[in-house]
């Protein structure tokens, strides 16, 4: 999702000579963004997205293990021990991570592109 979204506002960010965020241009974002995510949910790349998962599979499962020994309720409330490890490591590794690289690869494409993120006030 994070690279998806990255890889359309550097794509935009070029085509329209601006960032997404100077007016006029959200709209032709948010085109560009709909075919990019189009192409890249396809049926071809869906085995290179599971490939990509597998090995962060094992590294999450240990996550979640340290953070129900970290929450403490095991021994009186497994069941929302568990609940609350793997709430706290979705949000944590996922939506942590995904801003986190998103803004990294938005950031390197307006390094590449010569474009700045924000718009200059005029």
């Amino acid at each position: 999702m994070g690279a998806t979204f990255a890889v359309a506002w550097t794509s935009a960010s070029r085509s329209a000579g601006a960032s997404p965020l100077a007016p006029g241009i959200w709209p032709f974002f948010l085109q560009r963004h709909a075919t990019i995510s189009l192409g890249a949910s396809a049926a071809l790349l869906c085995p290179v997205r599971v490939v990509m998962v597998v090995p962060w599979f094992f590294q999450y499962r240990r996550t979640i293990a340290w953070m129900e020994g970290k929450i403490g309720l095991r021994d009186k409330f497994p069941l929302l021990n568990r609940v609350m490890a793997v709430a706290v490591t979705w949000v944590v590794a996922n939506v942590a991570a995904v801003v986190l690289l998103t803004s990294v690869l938005i950031w390197i494409g307006s390094l590449w592109t010569g474009i700045p993120v924000f718009p200059l006030a005029p």
